[in-house]
């Protein structure tokens, strides 16, 4: 079983975002505020306790076989999209051209958060971290 050892380390929410219909695009738009639930975002297009298996799990399971979700909130660094911004000297790096759902700051190398790392804001809500989303 996971040993959880919390930390010091306090991040901030810079953007909540949703999509309602994915076959409107990839592209999220910012909210004030969402509800967090056991499928996800409310009103987000990725939510659910279960999705269709896709290209990303073709080696364990038939395409559209029923599994978890484990992809039902996406999250993005601040300092991580400013760097890739650098990296590919290119003028800006949108969160919701990436679909992504939070925009959080101030923890250190987000990406590299190991699973079952557990993120829990102000309101209550904990989101457990699975692992880094791939295009």
């Amino acid at each position: 079983m996971t040993i959880l050892h919390p930390t010091a380390i306090r991040g901030r929410v810079e953007a909540v975002l949703i999509n309602p219909d994915r076959a409107l695009g990839l592209e999220k738009a910012e909210v004030p505020e969402v509800r967090a639930t056991f499928a996800g975002f409310e009103g987000d297009c990725h939510g659910g306790l279960t999705r269709p298996a896709d290209v990303r799990v073709r080696r364990q399971y038939e395409k559209d076989t029923p599994i978890r979700n484990t992809r039902q909130v996406s999250i993005v660094s601040r300092e991580e999209l400013d760097e890739i911004t650098r990296k590919m000297d290119i003028p800006e790096l949108k969160p919701d051209w990436l679909g992504a759902n939070l925009v959080l700051s101030g923890i250190p190398a987000l990406t590299r958060l190991p699973g079952s790392t557990r993120l829990i804001f102000s309101s209550g809500a904990s989101l457990v971290v699975d692992t880094e989303n791939a295009p």
